[in-house]
């Protein structure tokens, strides 16, 4: 920049610079021609236009035709469907060669789409029948619900950001958050907290200790939804006694199942319970666990740790976030469709943690 901190160099104007998205209006200095694309200082068309993407126009494909099954391509007399045309050269009308997206809705179904490619005259694809028709398959609502299911555990032999099951043990006390594009995450698909347990037929039982097991089914009431049990809850992979506390939390395997959610992508994570509860696998209590604050430059950060101080550092992340992304699809398990470890399943989500205390000297 020259010296105004505002005016390009001349050597530079034709780079692409951040101070470019700076401006809601467009940058001055960075100035855009009649047709709306950037132009140099000399008013030529700037081959090295800025095209950041929280400024740059998005277009989309257009839509080229719509309707419903009474008027969509329609013979006007006859009142039937007739093919959507390839493109005459002579008129310039029907579809160009290209890729396609046709999408159908219909009440009683989820919303579903078909993927074709014209080329040559021809209509071809993965949904496209010997005869050139277009096949959309709907699935019927209601569509299934789906569990989501994480595991906790401590990554200390060794540390290396991954399960390790015949050596690494399971961290019971942690709850699991989850988000979604609008925001957390606190109710299942029935609008009532998370891990809230329903009556079961036949009863629940710890013969049968998964509640999702295909051995129960869920009792509803007149109005169609599920019962609540308001004597139980879920924690860890279980129901135990307790109405529920709108949290998920892990059992002394390290597990969380988190049911009757509706298919979506979410962000899941998971922070140690301040609060502690009995564990539903050794029927033992569970005290408050403690994740270690953020190091920084406060006294507090700065003094010894001992073990009465110990806490508990995550070790995995996602491209270097403690969430995860959680993409469970309809009627999914919770379990991982990849992996399995000694022949068992895994729960989708792995979150590992490393004991951190008894430093010998301060944080620096």
């Amino acid at each position: 920049m020259g010296p105004d901190g505002k005016t390009p160099l001349a050597s530079e104007v034709n780079k692409c610079h951040p101070i470019t998205s700076t401006f809601p209006t467009g940058n001055p200095n960075y100035p855009n021609g009649a047709d709306g694309n950037p132009i140099l200082a000399d008013g030529s068309p700037n081959p090295a236009a800025c095209n950041w993407p929280s400024v740059h126009n998005i277009t989309s494909s257009p839509v080229i035709s719509e309707g419903t099954q009474a008027d969509w391509n329609s013979n006007p007399t006859a009142g039937t469907p007739v093919p959507i045309p390839l493109l005459d050269s002579s008129t310039g009308r029907g579809l160009k060669d290209g890729k396609y997206l046709v999408s159908v809705t219909a009440n009683g179904f989820q919303i579903s789409g078909a993927h074709f490619t014209v080329a040559l005259g021809k209509i071809s694809g993965l949904d496209v029948s010997p005869t050139g028709a277009v096949i959309v398959s709907l699935n019927p609502l209601p569509i299934p619900l789906t569990n989501i299911r994480l595991k906790v555990y401590g990554d200390m032999a060794s540390t290396n950001a991954q399960w390790d099951e015949q050596s690494e043990f399971g961290l019971p006390g942690y709850n699991a958050r989850l988000n979604d594009y609008d925001g957390p995450v606190n109710v299942d698909y029935y609008n009532n907290p998370l891990c809230t347990a329903y009556e079961l037929t036949p009863a629940y039982t710890s013969a049968h200790p998964d509640p999702t097991d295909s051995f129960y089914k869920v009792k509803l009431g007149l109005d169609g939804r599920p019962i609540i049990d308001a004597k139980r809850h879920i924690r860890g992979n279980f129901e135990v006694s307790g109405p529920s506390t709108g949290q998920c939390t892990s059992d002394t395997n390290g597990d969380i199942l988190i049911p009757n959610m509706a298919p979506n992508r979410y962000s899941s994570s998971v922070i140690a319970d301040v609060v502690g509860g009995t564990d539903p696998v050794t029927r033992n209590a569970i005290g408050p666990q403690k994740t270690c604050d953020v190091l920084g430059t406060t006294s507090a950060a700065k003094q010894v740790a001992t073990q009465d101080h110990a806490c508990w550092v995550q070790t995995t992340t996602l491209e270097g976030n403690h969430d995860f992304d959680t993409w469970p699809q309809a009627n999914s398990t919770g379990y991982s469709t990849e992996l399995l470890v000694g022949g068992e399943l895994v729960p989708e989500v792995q979150f590992g943690f490393v004991r951190a205390g008894c430093m010998l000297h301060p944080v620096t």
